[in-house]
């Protein structure tokens, strides 16, 4: 039986009034990306943005 290999990365799409940002996580570092992964559903990166505390340079 054969299994199909695990994805090198995961994929998140940032759509704002100014554009679309798409960003590439790596399974590498497979806390950080579930962590950012699972904030993004909280929707708590809309906040943080909203408030000045996260910004993407």
């Amino acid at each position: 039986m054969a299994f199909a290999a695990k994805p090198e990365y995961k994929y998140v799409q940032i759509v704002t009034d100014k554009g679309t940002c798409v960003l590439r996580l790596y399974n590498a570092t497979p806390k950080h990306r579930d962590n950012f992964v699972k904030l993004a559903k909280a929707n708590i990166m809309m906040v943080l943005c909203s408030i000045g505390l996260f910004r993407i340079l």
